[in-house]
């Protein structure tokens, strides 16, 4: 255990400001997540404000959010880059006994992060600020320099994983709204050569166009109100908060409530079934979910939506996608009541969804073509799971000890 004093070294280069220069300041994101850099600024426009070339790999605060983690290492990315008092930067000592990135890590852990809450004084909630002179004396766990960087090294490959997966998520959210828009107004690729014009663009001549509610054996019907003193316990209610836009609703981590046996009856789902938002903020509003088979009776709450299809003409899965795609979602907001803090659409505009209606056959294709880039999404989200709970359980254990790293493995 060693002072942070006794390891690094405060690190600073006055920034002589020239009037007709441009500079760029960094920030510091809470919880861990690293600098970004703002906009240039003009010399004239810095004034007086007294400020500090940055250097690369040193490990850098934001001591107004130090104790939620605001701590980052500099890289050659920020070189000539520039910083106020606020950002306090650190590098190893002439003989180094720490590493800075295994320090920011420790940073992280539930330990690092109570000593940055206790070395920052200050008033409730966010008004609090780290005291430099407590931080130069905050004792750190200070293992041999090569497990150090060993522990660093391996943290940072998780993170690798962790970016690698997310851009894999993000791609596949990309292709699942292009292949969507392609797909449900086109058809499948090289099965149509001759279109015709609609309202919403151009669809195969020999594909039909309705409105929804001529596909519909039940519904549009709003769902069950409830007060929040019948919640607790009883029947399975699917919520607002049960599930996102193009998301299969099942049974899972539904919450309860207290419902008779008529209103049972008349609100309860089945498989098949598609729910829509119909009261939100506009950037939600009209989200929609299909409903699987659900294990038990379940009933769906006031603020949406349900309908049943013509599984002869339409099915499910399709109808699904349709109201899913960015084409209802630009129609909902069209014909949304906009009201203070929120807003509606009501089951005369549901029936007006426009539906382009290829052949059955060609529906569970379509259909099956986008449930398989979600079926990939759902793989990759259960791997970021996965390496979010394994980066979790090394942070922890490398940085306490728990866990060491041999001095063979751990030789720079």
């Amino acid at each position: 255990m060693r002072p942070l004093g006794e390891v690094l070294e405060r690190r600073s280069e006055v920034v002589n400001v020239a009037a007709d220069g441009t500079y760029r300041e960094i920030g510091i994101r809470s919880h861990g997540k690293g600098i970004f850099h703002k906009e240039p600024v003009a010399g004239a426009d810095l004034g007086d404000k007294r400020v500090f070339w940055l250097q690369p790999d040193c490990l850098v605060f934001n001591i107004v959010f130090a104790w939620e983690g605001a701590v980052a290492v500099t890289s050659v990315r920020e070189r000539e880059m520039i910083a106020s008092h606020r950002f306090p930067m650190f590098r190893p000592t002439q003989q180094p006994l720490a590493d800075v990135q295994f320090l920011r890590r420790f940073f992280q852990t539930e330990l690092g992060l109570r000593l940055l809450g206790e070395a920052s004084p200050g008033g409730a909630g966010r008004n609090r600020t780290l005291n430099q002179r407590m931080l130069a004396e905050l004792p750190l766990p200070i293992p041999p320099l090569g497990e150090q960087r060993r522990i660093a090294a391996i943290l940072s490959s998780v993170d690798d994983a962790i970016e690698a997966t997310q851009a894999v998520i993000d791609q596949l959210q990309v292709v699942k709204k292009a292949m969507m828009t392609e797909l449900l107004m086109r058809g499948l690729p090289g099965r149509h050569v001759r279109f015709k014009k609609t309202e919403f663009g151009e669809v195969p001549v020999d594909w039909s166009t309705v409105t929804l509610g001529t596909l519909l054996v039940r519904g549009p019907d709003n769902g069950l109100y409830k007060p929040q003193s019948d919640y607790g316990s009883g029947t399975p209610i699917v919520r607002i908060d049960a599930f996102a836009n193009g998301d299969r609703v099942n049974g899972d981590g539904l919450r309860r409530v207290r419902a008779s046996n008529e209103e049972i009856r008349r609100f309860c789902l089945h498989g098949g079934d598609i729910l829509i938002n119909r009261v939100n903020s506009l950037s939600h509003l009209g989200k929609v979910g299909i409903v699987g088979e659900p294990p038990e009776p379940t009933v769906f709450e006031s603020n949406m939506m349900r309908l049943t299809v013509d599984s002869t003409r339409v099915l499910p899965s399709f109808a699904f996608l349709i109201l899913a795609s960015p084409m209802t979602k630009a129609f909902f907001l069209q014909r949304a009541k906009q009201a203070v803090a929120q807003a509606s659409i009501n089951q005369q505009d549901v029936r007006a969804v426009f539906v382009p209606l290829p052949t059955l056959p060609e529906q569970a294709a379509i259909s099956s073509g986008v449930e398989n880039v979600d079926l990939r999404t759902a793989a990759e989200c259960h791997c970021l799971e996965l390496l979010s709970g394994l980066r979790s359980m090394l942070l922890s254990a490398l940085l306490s000890g728990e866990i060491r790293v041999t001095p063979d493995e751990a030789s720079p």
